[in-house]
């Protein structure tokens, strides 16, 4: 595993991951915008994200509800780490440990994409999946 520097990127490279497995209510991002709008977008908590094979975009490894938040603040870039050569537990890891304080849990995809990778005891993540 690879990571940069802290960098800024335009948000329409950007790219919301397809599976993330934690979703937040609209209360939660009017929250987040209310926090960025009175304190600004903190630059000790930049997106990790990871290049899109053959695009200028990355997908949003950690930090999609923030994509969000500075989008509806008509904000042009986002602070980023660029997380390059990971291993599909790697990638895993990123994901659910930048999500595991926030929002609720598909379970979903939890079981189907990261349970195989993952286990979640090790990351502090308890949580009962629902029999298959």
């Amino acid at each position: 595993m690879k990571v940069s520097e802290k960098v800024n990127i335009s948000l329409r490279k950007l790219v919301l991951l397809p599976n993330n497995p934690r979703k937040i209510t609209q209360e939660s991002l009017n929250r987040l915008c209310d926090s960025i709008r009175e304190n600004g977008y903190w630059p000790h908590r930049p997106a990790a994200v990871e290049p899109i094979e053959g695009t200028d975009k990355y997908y949003i490894l950690d930090g999609n509800q923030r994509k969000k938040a500075l989008g509806r603040l008509k904000r042009k870039e986002a602070w980023c780490v660029i997380y390059t050569d990971l291993t599909e537990e790697e990638r895993a890891r990123i994901i659910l440990l930048g999500n595991i304080n926030n929002g609720e849990w598909d379970t979903g995809l939890l079981q189907s994409d990261f349970e195989p990778l993952v286990d979640f005891e090790s990351i502090g993540l308890a949580i009962e999946l629902p029999e298959i």
